[in-house]
C-alpha cells in the first residue's frame, strides 16, 4: 500500500500499546511547532517506509516486527500513529501521521493487514516465540503481544520450561556429509587405549638411580640457610663476650 499523509514526527511514550497513549501523543505532536513533512508511506508486509515526497529522502524505516500498537486518533478523522521500538534507544516512540485523502482508519487498517501478513509468513517463528496477534474491527485496531527476540542461553538455562520446544516441531533430520578429498582424524589404536600394568619398582630405582638428589631443597635445609644461621649465630656469641687485654686480671667483684 502507498499512501501520501502528512508525517507530524515522533515522541516518546511510556506504553507499548493503548489508544489513548496514541492519542496524546498525537495531540502533543499537532500542538508543537515542528512543520509537518508530506510523505510518502509504504506499507507492506515487511515494514513501514516514510519518504519525504520532495526530496525523497528517508525518513523512517521501521520493521512492522517492531510496531507493537497502532489506532486512529478518535478525535481526528485523518488523524493515525503507530508506537513501536526504538533500535538503538530500546524507548518506546510514537509516528504521528495526518492522511489527506484516506481516514486514519484506513491507515491503520493498512498496518493491521500488513503484521497478518508477516505473522502468517512466519508462523514457525511465531510458534517459538509466542507471538500473537488480536484485531479489533470496532477501532481498527490491532494488538501485538509476545516478542520476536531470540531468546539466549543464559535465559533459557535460567527458566528451561518456558523456552523449551513444542512437541509439534520435529527435531530436524540429520544429513550424511560425504566428502572424498576429506582427511579422517587420527585414531588411537586399540593397544594404545588397552590400560597398561602398574610399575611397582620405584623404591629400587630410586637407590640405584644417577639422578638421586643428595641435598634438600627446604628451605631450612639450604646450604645457604644454614650458613647465614651460623654466622649469625658465631657474631652473637662475639658480641655478648666480653673483650679481655691480654695480661690484665678483672678486678674482683664486691
Amino acid at each position: 500500500m502507498q499512501e501520501v499523509p502528512l508525517y507530524l514526527g515522533c515522541v516518546e511514550v511510556f506504553e507499548s500499546r493503548g489508544m489513548q497513549v496514541c492519542e496524546e501523543a498525537l495531540k502533543v505532536l499537532r500542538n508543537s511547532r515542528r512543520r509537518p513533512v508530506k510523505a510518502i508511506l509504504y506499507v507492506s508486509g515487511d515494514g513501514l517506509r516514510v519518504v519525504e515526497d520532495e526530496t525523497k529522502g528517508l525518513i523512517v524505516d521501521q520493521t512492522i516486527e517492531k510496531v507493537s500498537f497502532c489506532a486512529p486518533d478518535r478525535n481526528h478523522e485523518k488523524g493515525f500513529s503507530y508506537i513501536c521500538r526504538d533500535g538503538t534507544t530500546r524507548r518506546w516512540m510514537c509516528h504521528g501521521f495526518l492522511a489527506l485523502k484516506e481516514s486514519g482508519e484506513r491507515l491503520s487498517h493498512a498496518v493491521g493487514c500488513a503484521f497478518a501478513a508477516c505473522l502468517e509468513r512466519k508462523q514457525k517463528r511465531d510458534k517459538e516465540c509466542g507471538v500473537t496477534m488480536t484485531f479489533d474491527p470496532k477501532n481498527s485496531t490491532f494488538t501485538r503481544t509476545g516478542s520476536f527476540r531470540q531468546t539466549s542461553i543464559t535465559e533459557r538455562l535460567q527458566d528451561p520450561q518456558d523456552f523449551k520446544p513444542t512437541g509439534d516441531a520435529a527435531p530436524p533430520a540429520k544429513t550424511a556429509v560425504h566428502n572424498p578429498f576429506a582427511i579422517e582424524r587420527p585414531h588411537a589404536t586399540p593397544t594404545m587405549l588397552q590400560r597398561q600394568g602398574s610399575f611397582r619398582g620405584f623404591q629400587q630405582l630410586n637407590q640405584a638411580s644417577p639422578f638421586k638428589r643428595q641435598l634438600s631443597l627446604r628451605i631450612s635445609d639450604l646450604p645457604s640457610t644454614l650458613e647465614r644461621q651460623r654466622s649469625l649465630s658465631l657474631e652473637g656469641n662475639d658480641l655478648r663476650a666480653p673483650i679481655k687485654a691480654p695480661g690484665k686480671k678483672s678486678p674482683p667483684v664486691m
